[in-house]
Order: structure tokens, then sequence, then C-alpha cells
């Protein structure tokens, strides 16, 4: 019995010695992404640095750090590129791809907040069939930075309705239409909702 036991221990030695190596090539592949990160970031080129730190934070996704350094580098990276974001979605808008614009408008609303981007992105969004959870998200982003807007309200209400919550959808009509109560696309809305279409 002493030979198995031994060659337990030996086997777990060697497990323990590859998962030491293991761990330290990571480590040091880390490393050396987040220093070209830094360099990137040195020369003002966001967009490397951004990349080259996704890169990081893909070999270390528990590193909350990382994943917050990400987080802001990408922010400044959609600052400095807002424009060029808003164009490309206003290109995809009218190529029909809405997805891209979606995507697009998105990332101008990130560099560049307003609620106008935001209810376009949740409006795209809405026209992709995508991700309901998102166009809510975005379309809310857009009701809190204009309350008064019954464009933004409308699109929420969209949202909602897509995502089967007629109540809600109504809700926002409603307020949608106390801030334009002559406007027929809300009228057409209610009317819409109710009937359950």
């Amino acid at each position: 019995m002493p030979a198995v036991n031994e060659v337990a221990r030996a086997a777990e030695e060697l497990k323990r010695r590859y998962e030491q190596r293991m761990t330290r090539a990571r480590d040091e592949q880390i490393s050396h992404y987040m220093a070209l990160s830094a360099e990137a970031a040195a020369r003002n080129d966001l967009v490397a640095a951004a990349n080259t730190l996704r890169i990081a934070c893909s070999l270390a996704p528990d590193n909350l750090e990382l994943a917050g350094d990400l987080a802001e580098l990408e922010r400044r990276v959609a600052a400095s590129l807002w424009e060029s974001y808003l164009e490309r979605a206003k290109y995809a808008a009218l190529e029909g791809n809405h997805a891209e614009a979606a995507e697009s408008y998105e990332r101008a609303a990130l560099g560049q907040p307003s609620a106008a981007l935001f209810e376009r992105a949740a409006h795209y969004s809405l026209e992709a069939n995508a991700d309901l959870r998102k166009a809510n998200k975005l379309a809310k982003q857009a009701v809190a930075l204009s309350p008064n807007s019954a464009k933004c309200r409308l699109t929420l209400a969209r949202v909602y309705f897509a995502a089967n919550l007629p109540e809600s959808a109504l809700a926002e009509l409603e307020r949608a239409r106390a801030i334009e109560p002559n406007q027929p696309i809300l009228k057409e809305w209610i009317a819409r909702v109710k009937r359950g279409e």
C-alpha cells in the first residue's frame, strides 16, 4: 500500500506544479496586456488601450478592478469617438441595418449622454428585435434624462408592449399624451395597446 500512497502524492504534486505554472503563465499574460494597454493609453491611442485591456480582462474574468478599469477606458473611448459613432448610427439607420444603428447610437450615448441618443438606441434595438432588457434600459435612460419628452416615453411604452407588459405600456402612453395631447401617433398606440395588437 505505501507505493499507492506515494504514487497518489506524486500525482498530486505534479498537478499542483502544473496549476502553478498555468497560473504564473496567465498572470504574466495579464501583466503583458496591461502594460501594452498602458503604453497605448500614454500614446493617447484609447481604442488600442481598451482592446488590449479587454484581452487582459478575458484572462481574469473575476478581477473586478480590471473590469472597472476597462469600463472607464471604454467610457473615455466613447467620449472621444461619440461623433463618429453618431455618424455611423445615422448611416446604418438609413441602410436599414437596425442592429448596427442601435449599437452605434448606444456607443454615441455613452460618450455624449443625451435623451435623444438613448431614445434612438432603444428605438433601433426594438426595430432589430434585439434584447428587450437592453432596449428597456436604454429607453429608461432616455426618459430619466428628458422626463417631459413624449417621444422618449413613446419608445419606452413600445418596449413595454413588446415585452408583453400592456399595463405599463398604457401608463407610459398616458404620460406621453399628457405632455403632447394632440399627437396622433400617441392616440394610435393607445388604441393599439388596448386592442392588444
